[in-house]
């Protein structure tokens, strides 16, 4: 007999105690948790009929499209005709193909009927039913029998795992840091890793959680298309960075020291601040850090349709999976400026409250915003966003050393930039803001250049953009009072107080 893993074999045991005062079973466990190889085991045991979705498709063919629970019903019951036992696998296949329909399967709920014929015929038969799936079964069957199953692999099962799957090479692996790393690994998961330790000849725990972090974690992000990006590129912001590192990344990357202090990262986060403050760069930092530990929600995942339910519905579930983890919500109250949004907040409401349970402790929720006004108050509530972060303007320093790194390749003939000077004129300006006016600088120099007019000091290239970039934010604040007088909705946009503002004579 094949030999199960610790958790298998207790669900085994369960069955097989229960064996006799039973008729109809439920065999249930995520997916590839070796349900399979359970049912194969019982088998083994107790003899009968295997039934897989191979034979259910098979009876099908040449079939009315929408009578596959006709089909269910007919090759159950030649199979209880035919023995005393019969085992079915992978049940769920078969229920999606109906669930999947929706409203407009014209026979909908009749499965819930084929599930009672099926009942019946089990128990006046006094033979053995047993299904295997990786949910619920129809009320008819569920009320009355048997279910054992288990959700996920604890620490002992991915020892005995990796020992089958790696041999005695995978003895030196600290499965206890693997599992508080990734506790939701199936079978396939923990093979792949086996494997590629053996390839690469790695059998060290550091190296196995590198190639989990990316290979194995599911993400919503595609690394490979988000710009590089780390905290050290954001300058000013020294606190912000701190406090996101004691919080966050430091429960999520320091297994040790979390593990000794009971460590979590905080549920809720607010990063808020005006445009162009590194709020989204904060994101793109964390998703390549996380990497499979990183969601994202954004306005791609808000479409305007209630159909963003699933998708939001998929990521929290997926972030818990791969616990701990981070979902980044950018521009929230953007998304939330519209309240009627199909209820969305109170759908994040529901979902940040369920992160209250054992299982999803360990999943932290940020948050953008540019203004708080947007925002429903419930989400700020004690207990939901626990930490408030304001990211503002860079002082001098910071503007000097921005300034630096954004010219540090200008060839040296162009490279006459004072960068003192343009520290002082650029105050109130945003790091975005700075990468616009170094890249309108160079612009401006590519153009004389092209005319074949001899350059001029790069800083003075500077001012023209400056001047220019105030001039731009003097008109918008005149359109933002005309429309506020006329009750427009307000905007998020605060010129900085070293902007020029329009007087009154210019806003009438």
């Amino acid at each position: 007999m094949t030999t199960l893993a610790p958790s298998q074999q207790h669900v085994c045991d369960a069955i097989v105690s229960a064996w006799p005062y039973c008729s109809l079973f439920h065999l249930w466990s995520s997916s590839g948790c070796g349900r399979s190889t359970l049912l194969q085991q019982l088998h083994q045991q107790f003899g009968g009929i295997v039934l897989s979705p191979t034979d259910f498709v098979t009876d099908q063919i040449g079939r009315e499209s929408t009578a596959l629970e006709d089909t269910i019903f007919c090759v159950i019951r030649r199979a209880l005709e035919r023995a005393d036992v019969v085992l079915i696998d992978d049940w769920q296949l078969l229920a999606n193909v109906v669930s999947g329909c929706g409203d407009s399967y014209p026979r909908t709920g009749y499965l819930d009927a084929v599930s009672e014929a099926i009942a019946e015929l089990v128990l006046a038969s006094g033979k053995k039913l047993l299904i295997s799936s990786d949910r619920s079964l129809p009320d008819p069957i569920s009320v009355r029998c048997y279910a054992m199953g288990f959700s996920e692999f604890n620490v002992v099962d991915y020892e005995y795992l990796c020992g089958e799957f790696g041999g005695d090479s995978s003895a030196s692996l600290d499965y206890g840091k693997i599992h508080r790393f990734a506790p939701r690994l199936n079978g396939y998961q923990l093979r792949k890793a086996c494997e590629y330790a053996a390839r690469e000849n790695t059998w060290d725990t550091e190296s196995v959680l590198d190639y989990l972090r990316e290979q194995e974690l599911a993400s919503n992000v595609q690394i490979s298309e988000v710009a590089t990006s780390s905290f050290e590129d954001l300058i000013g912001v020294d606190d912000v960075l701190a406090s996101l590192t004691k919080h966050i990344v430091l429960p999520l990357e320091n297994d040790d020291l979390a593990l000794e202090l009971d460590l979590h990262p905080k549920r809720g986060v607010l990063l808020l601040g005006p445009p162009g403050t590194g709020k989204t760069t904060i994101g793109k930092a964390l998703a390549h850090r996380l990497k499979g530990k990183f969601f994202l929600i954004d306005g791609t995942v808000i479409s305007g349709t209630e159909s963003f339910y699933h998708k939001i519905s998929w990521i929290f579930a997926e972030a818990r999976d791969n616990a701990p983890s981070v979902i980044f919500i950018d521009d929230s109250d953007v998304i939330f400026e519209n309240r009627k949004e199909h209820g969305l907040y109170r759908y994040l409401l529901t979902k940040l409250d369920g992160l209250e349970g054992k299982s999803n402790g360990r999943v932290c929720v940020i948050l953008t915003a540019m203004e708080l006004q947007h925002i429903p108050p419930a989400l700020m509530r004690s207990g939901r966003v626990e930490l408030w972060l304001q990211m503002g303007y860079p002082d001098r320093p910071a503007r000097h050393e921005v300034l630096r790194r954004l010219t540090a390749a200008l060839p040296d003939k162009y490279a006459t930039f004072d960068l003192s000077v343009a520290a002082n004129l650029s105050d109130g300006c945003s790091g975005a803001d700075l990468k616009r006016l170094v890249n309108d600088a160079k612009a401006l120099l590519a153009w004389d250049l092209h005319q074949q007019i001899g350059p001029r000091p790069f800083t003075e290239y500077f001012e023209e953009a400056l001047t220019a970039f105030h001039e731009q934010r003097a008109n918008y604040a005149v359109a933002e009072e005309r429309g506020r007088q006329r009750g427009d909705r307000p905007v998020w946009f605060d010129v900085p107080t070293s902007a020029h503002r329009p007087t009154p004579a210019e806003l009438t």
